[in-house]
């Protein structure tokens, strides 16, 4: 690993083990969310990667870019953790959907 500025706008790491000769150096970090950044854009239908990379690396470290944290936020907003109670009842709700199914034999 080389003590090597990361290339991506706002990163201050500068320990870097990778390195483009167009985009420059970058931390394992900013790898790894660039990893996360372009399958997530792959997924949703656009496959100009080396645009993404260039968007990637011009985007700052901590900008809405990385909006992943922001929707693990919001979606433990939505979905709160099931009380004992409401799992029990949950449990008991498929027990009984299963057991009709046997009887039924639905598979």
């Amino acid at each position: 690993m080389g003590v090597m500025q990361c290339n991506r706008k706002g990163c201050d790491n500068i320990l870097c083990n990778k390195y483009s000769s167009y985009y420059g150096y970058i931390c394992e970090h900013c790898f790894d969310d660039l990893k996360k950044f372009v399958i997530s854009r792959v997924r949703m239908g656009s496959y100009d990667v080396p645009q993404m990379v260039k968007t990637f690396m011009e985007t700052p470290k901590h900008s809405d870019l990385n909006y992943e944290g922001a929707i693990e936020r919001l979606l433990e907003d939505m979905f709160t953790p099931a009380t004992d109670t409401e799992t029990d009842e949950c449990n008991y709700i498929v027990e009984e959907i299963l057991a009709n199914c046997r009887r039924d034999t639905c598979y």
